[in-house]
């Protein structure tokens, strides 16, 4: 039996001679003359439902995204199995930020139409945003079966890769979305981004210039071209893209933001007094508003004016924090759940597993504890390549999870056995070759996988991991102070919970000590800053490397760097940013009194 009930309506022979014009006039570059075509037949039957369909997709274009929602949901009241419109209600739900709804009209889009190659990239889209690359890929990959030649499924394929740390096969993706539409500034824009993490600067500010080419009056594609540029250490040239995206979209919070990180502010300069005027407009939206926030923290703090500097950065924490969906208890959890797990007794069962390969070097530890600097130091040496922050390791651990949610050690450790883990450190080693073929060793710089000491001992026993501390409170303040783009980061956004983050992370790497002695060598950040030339031949001997003056000058290193931390790094050693809590007074007690730390 059809379960489908609802017919299409029918459709006058003049009604389909009006649309194939208004769907001429669209192709042709003239959407308003579209509208009109359209505007004529919904004046004379205002249930016509591919009228309603084609105003929809019209105004979702031109961004009138409420508009476009009323115009395609009057459309489904006409005919609810009209999948290509439930699809494009997807499409205008995602660009709201309304992701659950979104999935919920686009599978039922791909029930009434599971060929549906749109409604699939759609999908994917969504649930990149809402369960991350890894999921989206599957939908992208099965769009493209079905039409092998839509360029938009290859470069949404191509920035899920990139997302999971595969950026050879991001390239290979973007670039066929390019061959296929050689028109698509996107695509170019998502080769840039590939080209940029595999350390192609020059094939990668082609690509961007590429983009720009295409749509010159698009802000996003100069920031963009800024973001690469920023990663190399063309720092003036960075600014001048910046400024050039402003003067297209001055309203951008987030560039200004950046602007703001990127230069010293001596005075009151035109970038605060810009910042300010913005701020003061009614009307801005809180996104822009947070962004806003820590640009003039950054920047205010710059100047002495610190008290003024920290009001701002609470309210930008504050406003990005009430987004967030954070539980402190799943995190103590999760510490918990790791701990537990990778006991003495684990490391005894396994003591003969994984895969052999000493290529990896681990820099992790928290966030803005100089996990950055010590990379670059690192990466300074002739025999290292620096691969930056990467996803891959943590991807990989989840794929041995077997059970749907969270991934929990204590499910997954007592299955592993020595194929899963040879499995997982050649793969790991196959991947990270990507980011340096020829040298002896390739650092993986993502600060989180102190969490997955365990998982590297087992996988990749001959692995190196380098450790690096930083003052508590100078770690956790400066977590405050920067917005971060990984949204894994819940916790960085209240001074509390940042606290107790730092003692659950002090607790598990005093486990890993206790479990693994050896094991995970330590850097102190500050014993770093006093004794630069020391400190590195102490690592590099742990290392077994000989000595690499170049080490010493890390500043002069032209490779990529993708974190908070890539204008800092282009610096020599400083000093400045040891011992700050003196300057905000009572405002940083929370952070004090979840350190455990005496506020008098």
């Amino acid at each position: 039996m059809n379960n489908r009930i609802h017919q299409r309506p029918q459709t006058s022979a003049t009604v389909r001679l009006e649309l194939r014009q208004a769907i001429g006039r669209w192709q042709s570059g003239s959407p308003a003359e579209a509208r009109t075509v359209l505007a004529g037949i919904l004046a004379r039957d205002p249930r016509q439902v591919d009228a309603l369909h084609l105003s929809g997709i019209l105004a979702l274009q031109a961004g009138r995204l409420n508009k476009a929602y009323d115009l395609l949901i009057r459309a489904l009241r006409v005919w609810p199995d009209f999948a290509a419109a439930r699809a494009d209600i997807g499409l205008v739900l995602f660009n709201l930020d309304r992701l659950d709804e979104a999935a919920i009209h686009l599978n039922k889009a791909l029930l009434l139409q599971p060929d549906m190659a749109a409604g699939l990239v759609n999908l994917g889209m969504v649930e990149h945003r809402r369960a991350g690359a890894a999921v989206a890929l599957s939908y992208y990959r099965r769009a493209i079966a079905l039409q092998p030649l839509m360029a938009e499924a290859h470069n949404n394929l191509a920035m899920a890769l990139l997302d999971l740390s595969q950026a050879s096969e991001a390239v290979s993706a973007a670039t066929e979305a390019v061959r296929l539409e050689p028109k698509l500034a996107e695509a170019y824009q998502t080769l840039g981004k590939a080209r940029d993490h595999l350390g192609d600067f020059d094939g990668a500010v082609v690509a961007h210039r590429q983009a720009i080419a295409l749509q010159p009056q698009s802000a996003k594609l100069h920031a963009d071209l800024s973001n690469t540029l920023l990663s190399y250490g063309y720092l003036k040239e960075t600014a001048d893209e910046l400024r050039l995206a402003l003067r297209l979209d001055r309203r951008n919070g987030e560039w200004h933001q950046q602007l703001s990180h990127l230069v010293k502010h001596l005075t009151r300069d035109d970038d605060i007094v810009a910042m300010e005027t913005l701020m003061a407009e009614p009307g801005l939206p809180d996104s822009e508003r947070m962004q806003l926030s820590f640009g003039l923290g950054k920047a205010l703090d710059d100047i002495g004016e610190t008290g003024a500097a920290f009001a701002h950065f609470v309210v930008g924490n504050g406003l990005r924090r009430q987004n967030l969906s954070y539980d402190p208890a799943q995190t103590a959890a999760q510490f918990a759940d790791v701990m537990e797990s990778f006991d003495a007794a684990a490391f005894e069962r396994h003591q003969h597993s994984g895969f052999a390969d000493s290529t990896p070097i681990f820099v992790l530890g928290m966030p803005r504890s100089g996990t950055t600097l010590v990379e670059q130091v690192l990466a300074s040496h002739h025999d290292i390549s620096g691969a930056g922050e990467l996803s891959l390791l943590s991807t990989l651990v989840g794929q041995l999870n077997q059970q749907p949610g969270a991934l929990q050690f204590s499910q997954l450790v007592p299955r592993l056995d020595g194929a899963s883990l040879r499995q997982l450190g050649q793969g790991y080693v196959r991947d990270l070759r990507a980011y340096g073929p020829t040298t002896a060793h390739v650092t993986d710089k993502m600060p989180g996988n102190f969490l997955l000491i365990g998982m590297i001992k087992l996988a990749l026993p001959r692995a190196r991991i380098v450790h690096v501390r930083r003052d508590p409170v100078d770690t956790c303040l400066s977590i405050y102070k920067n917005l971060f783009a990984n949204s894994g980061l819940r916790y960085a956004y209240d001074l509390a919970e940042i606290g107790q983050y730092y003692q659950h992370y002090a607790q598990l790497m005093e486990h890993w000590r206790s479990v693994l002695p050896g094991f995970v060598y330590e850097v102190g950040y500050e014993a770093l800053v006093g004794d630069q030339e020391g400190e590195t031949r102490r690592l590099f001997d742990w290392l077994g490397l000989d000595w690499d003056p170049a080490s010493l000058n890390f500043q002069d290193n032209a490779r990529p760097v993708h974190t908070a931390s890539n204008v800092q790094v282009r610096q020599p050693l400083y000093s400045s940013s040891i011992g700050q809590v003196g300057k905000y007074g009572e405002a940083v007690g929370p952070l004090l009194q979840a350190l455990g730390l005496d506020q008098g």
